[in-house]
């Protein structure tokens, strides 16, 4: 019967639906392409340039605006020094004595400084008198602001224009008796380019290198810290493992404070309680013999649960020396896969020669309830220590064979 999956009732249930079943999929699946540590670099490296977008960008964005406030109360005072220095000849009608002096090259990113009337047409400097200005992003926001003027308007402007240029346009008022009020006849206009001020893209790409390096090493450092903080816990759980087989520990600890963890523990703990008790003459695993009554498959249900965590290769073999079962860890050391050959007798699945004739020699002398047989042997130049247990009661043919196969220390 199939299962009604419980229907979501809050807002905080529908999200954790969400992303279990839409989200994280795509990230479970990545375990099975990558292993743990591509995958944990690849997530701290996306986290590191994403700190860096939502981190860096706003502080440029703030800078880049505290810059254009500053060219535009510089582009206003120069514009104020020109209506003061123009009002009093466009107030006597002597249009023809207007002047702004230097201030048009006082300063080299000041890209326009001209008074205009309200048609446009040019007042001063005295080089440009009597044209118009009529092209540019400077003349568009001229005609908007002479629009506000004459609806009213008595303060001047500060205005970003689209081609990177700070505008400031100041009013030049004059006292108009038949209104009784002063009115606006002619405006000055400043225009200071803001690209020779605010940061270069080299300028900005230095700085997001500086971040890089630094965010780099901080990321490093976490990626470390993550890794073998996570990678510790399974070390100890391989050495506890081992121990266990060795009858030094009764079963695997739990010190470790990870309770997503628990379980697994638990159910190891539970397979290695399977694995029939042993008794030592002396501490190891080469004077390892099993007593009692077990089945072949009490020998691999144990060992199918270590084996995948097991960083030692080990194989299972049935009374009749056929496969039953081997890691992941024995297949990279012997190049054999277990899909290819279970079932069949080691002496026949195997390619390397002297292995097997190691093999063969092992299996005649292993007893049950008697001592592990242990030998060395190389695979591919690396030496490898390897055990072979025969389990069964004392006196009788074996149930089931183990090696357990573990690289010696310098090799």
């Amino acid at each position: 019967m199939k299962s009604i999956e419980r229907v979501p009732q809050d807002f905080k249930e529908k999200v954790s639906l969400f992303i279990d079943k839409q989200v994280m999929p795509f990230f479970y699946a990545l375990n099975f392409k990558y292993d743990l540590k591509t995958i944990g670099a690849w997530i701290l490296i996306l986290l590191c340039l994403g700190s860096l977008l939502v981190s860096i960008q706003p502080l440029i964005e703030v800078n880049h605006q505290s810059l254009i406030n500053e060219l535009g109360l510089r582009a206003k005072f120069i514009a104020k020094q020109i209506v003061a220095k123009n009002a009093p000849f466009l107030a006597t009608k002597t249009d023809i004595s207007t002047d702004i002096g230097s201030l048009e090259k006082s300063e080299k990113d000041v890209r326009m400084a001209i008074l205009v009337d309200l048609e446009n047409r040019i007042l001063a400097p005295t080089n440009r008198m009597n044209q118009y200005l009529v092209s540019g992003e400077e003349a568009k926001i001229a005609i908007q602001t002479r629009n506000r003027f004459l609806s009213g308007r008595e303060e001047g402007v500060i205005i970003e224009a689209t081609n990177h240029n700070v505008v400031a346009i100041e009013p030049v008022k004059i006292f108009n008796p038949r209104l009784n009020k002063n009115v606006v006849i002619a405006m000055a206009i400043v225009s200071i380019d803001s690209l020779q001020s605010l940061p270069s893209l080299g300028d900005v790409g230095l700085f997001y290198s500086k971040a890089i390096v630094l965010n780099g090493l901080l990321f490093i450092i976490a990626f470390l810290v993550l890794y073998f903080s996570t990678l510790k816990p399974f070390q100890v759980l391989n050495d506890d493992i081992d121990k266990v087989l060795k009858g030094d520990m009764n079963q695997v600890t739990k010190e470790f404070k990870i309770t997503e963890l628990s379980s697994l523990w638990d159910n190891i703990n539970s397979a290695l309680q399977r694995v029939p008790r042993s008794t030592m003459t002396t501490s190891g695993a080469d004077n390892m013999s099993f007593q009692g009554t077990l089945s072949s498959a009490d020998c691999v249900a144990p060992f199918e649960v270590i084996g995948g965590i097991s960083k030692h290769g080990i194989v299972v073999c049935d009374s009749e020396k056929k496969i039953l079962y081997f890691n992941q860890v024995f297949e990279e050391i012997s190049g054999l896969r277990i899909e290819q050959v279970k079932g069949e007798t080691l002496m026949s699945a195997g390619r390397d020669q002297a292995f097997l004739a190691l093999c063969q020699d092992m299996f005649s002398k292993v007893v049950s309830g008697g001592p592990s047989i242990q030998e060395e042997f190389e695979f591919s130049g690396v030496l490898f220590g390897i055990y072979l247990i025969a389990m069964g009661a004392a006196g009788t043919a074996p149930k089931c064979y183990v090696f357990i196969i573990e690289k010696k220390e310098g090799a």
